[in-house]
């Protein structure tokens, strides 16, 4: 596998009420942040980054055009589960199912075989990773060593050898890991989403730095609610959640440009997972 630099940027493509926090709280189920997408995607045309899209199940039905669009602009398209529900919730039966009903509607769609999966909150374990191979998914991009999120799986990389930096591999099945950076002893999540709205940018920039030290690639997930300031009604919702949902959203889009054209300078090769391991194989 070559040693050149590698950002995997990926999308999330989900509603703003899949949210977990919000799950208890029964939002109502109006789609607001998914068709507020095009400044983003043509932000990735103006620069030419080709980027891998997790879609959800659920919404392929009333997103059927922007599914070929993107697909058709040289996206990467996988799969987020049908639902977001935790896996944790889910037999393993349930899961499979739920995984061939999504790749063989999406693979119906854009006239392309669908390889990749991400868990919901990154909720996997390996029971249900072996489940994955079985089903035709040659890769995942789940796995992220911070224990202390009570949401994330407890997936474990025994057996699978590294072949490349955030790279694993086992009998022709990849993972693809979330980068973490190392602070006092403890690993600190720097991948995206959350992470990257809540850090202001000279504080970014100094993680970034000393990231680069031990790393060569990086993949980045962001979500469609993180892309868009499109309003949303949270009257009646708790007010903790109201702000980890506000926080860092205005102006997150002309952060994540910032982002990556410091990475373009630095020579970084946008490439989508499924490309990355075709150019590899």
């Amino acid at each position: 596998m070559s040693n050149m630099r590698n950002f995997f940027l990926t999308l999330d493509l989900e509603e703003w009420y899949h949210l977990e926090y919000f799950q208890n709280q029964n939002p109502e189920k109006t789609p607001i942040m998914v068709k507020n997408l095009s400044p983003f995607f043509n932000l990735l045309d103006k620069y030419n980054i080709k980027i891998t899209v997790f879609v959800l199940g659920e919404l392929i039905d009333s997103n059927i055009e922007l599914i070929k669009d993107i697909s058709n602009r040289g996206h990467d398209i996988g799969i987020h589960g049908w639902d977001h529900r935790l896996l944790q919730n889910k037999t393993t039966s349930g899961f499979i199912n739920e995984i061939l009903r999504t790749k063989e509607y999406l693979e119906s769609i854009i006239d392309k075989t669908v390889i990749g999966y991400r868990a919901p909150c990154f909720s996997l374990n390996n029971e249900k990773l072996e489940a994955l191979k079985r089903v035709g998914i040659k890769y995942d991009s789940s796995y992220i060593k911070f224990k202390e999120h009570p949401l994330y799986g407890d997936l474990s990389m025994d057996g699978l050898k590294k072949i490349n930096d955030l790279v694993y591999e086992k009998e022709d099945f990849y993972e693809f890991e979330l980068p973490t950076i190392k602070v006092f002893s403890k690993n600190i999540p720097i991948s995206g989403g959350g992470y990257f709205r809540l850090i202001p940018k000279f504080i970014f920039s100094i993680l970034w730095r000393q990231y680069l030290k031990t790393n060569s690639n990086f993949v980045m997930y962001i979500h469609p609610f993180e892309l868009t300031e499109a309003k949303v009604h949270l009257r009646g919702f708790r007010l903790l959640d109201k702000i980890r949902f506000s926080i860092g959203r205005k102006n997150n889009l002309k952060k994540l440009e910032w982002f990556l054209k410091k990475c373009l300078n630095e020579d970084f090769k946008f490439v989508t997972i499924s490309n990355f391991l075709h150019k590899n194989d």
